[in-house]
């Protein structure tokens, strides 16, 4: 049973680009990785470990996805594990890889900020199928329709969009299933 989709992400900075210039037709999927400790404890929450293992493999089987593209491990800080493991059950589900070579804008002196977008452009050159896309502190939530789950989960803490303004708890009457680029 599929319980839903962990909150989808706008990811309008690096894929701005991509997405304007329409370089292609496939189907991006973006979301952030699934729900972490507050006080940046390392891993998922209960909740997060249940949308990754159970939840997300789930919903991304039927939709042809080809790549799946998290940003690298960052052994000094910790940055990017909990994408990496939130995109796992899902590729190892689909039977694909991770590609990691994308480095966090402004990581350090070495970030190509045009890397997921070159990513991109190589993969859909020679491929149909599906993006999915699972990166590391995206502002911009919006709720998936995940019944029982979606929400503020209990231990994990998300910035405010402004004062007094909070994107968590949005309800869509139709949840956003997938981007056309």
């Amino acid at each position: 049973m599929i319980l839903g989709l962990l909150h989808c992400f706008v990811f309008t900075l690096a894929l701005g680009t991509i997405v304007q210039s329409k370089t292609f037709n496939n189907t991006i999927y973006i979301i952030s990785n699934a729900e972490t400790p507050s006080l940046n404890l390392p891993g998922l929450t209960p909740i997060g470990a249940l949308r990754a293992e159970e939840c997300l493999p789930q919903l991304f089987a039927p939709l042809d996805v080809g790549i799946i593209v998290t940003c690298p491990l960052d052994s000094e800080s910790g940055k990017c594990a909990s994408t990496i493991v939130t995109a796992t059950p899902t590729a190892n589900w689909l039977g694909i890889p991770i590609d990691t070579s994308c480095r966090l804008s402004g990581a350090d002196e070495e970030t190509d900020d045009d890397c997921v977008t070159d990513l991109l452009k190589g993969f859909t050159k020679n491929s149909t199928q599906s993006v999915l896309i699972v990166w590391h502190r995206i502002e911009s939530i919006v709720s998936q329709g995940c019944s029982g789950i979606d929400g503020q989960a209990h231990g994990t803490f998300r910035r405010r969009s402004g004062p007094g303004k909070s994107h968590i708890g949005r309800e869509m009457k139709k949840p956003i299933r997938n981007f056309q680029g």
